[in-house]
């Protein structure tokens, strides 16, 4: 974690976008510069060599989290994302709302897991706890950027939940 100019740094990237109505297409192409401020802010906040790409965004009126790739395991109040490292798409629920800092905050998480996985960092090499603890690290720190301290201090007791199972990921915390 690399601390200093967070607050200067998530203010120049995070600019609230309209998601637009549409097409996913539509919608896909509407959210990149978003998508790609958020990948900036997270390469920069993880420590991850910055990547430029744009996951496919997939839309869905159901909670991400009852039916994704963990299937309901991550517990937490800032629900409505998932990553599915087999297609790269990030599943966003309707109701996520990516023009305000909380909806971005989950778009944070699952670019963490998106930025995890084309770094070889998956559920084969690391257990699971150690990769939620990361990305809920970094949407955390987001948050406190963004001036949303009470719900920053929700996503870090989330993290004092997870018990850390590999050792070389201790630094991250």
């Amino acid at each position: 974690m690399r601390p200093g100019i967070f607050a200067v740094l998530a203010f120049l990237l995070f600019t609230p976008s309209q998601v637009l109505a549409g097409a996913d297409s539509q919608r896909n192409d509407a959210m990149c510069p978003e998508l790609a401020r958020i990948s900036l802010y997270v390469s920069f906040t993880a420590g991850f060599e910055h990547l430029d790409f744009c996951p496919p965004l997939i839309y869905s009126a159901a909670d991400p989290l009852a039916q994704g790739p963990r299937r309901g395991r991550i517990a937490g109040p800032l629900r409505g994302t998932a990553f599915y490292p087999q297609t790269g798409a990030i599943q966003v629920s309707v109701q996520v709302d990516a023009a305000t800092v909380t909806g971005a905050a989950q778009l944070v998480h699952a670019m963490v897991q998106a930025y995890q996985t084309k770094n070889g960092m998956d559920l084969q090499t690391y257990c699971a706890n150690d990769l939620d603890r990361q990305a809920l690290h970094v949407q955390a720190q987001f948050l406190l950027d963004n001036g949303y301290d009470a719900e920053a201090q929700v996503i870090q007791n989330l993290i004092l939940l997870k018990n850390p199972c590999t050792p070389g990921l201790e630094a991250m915390r």
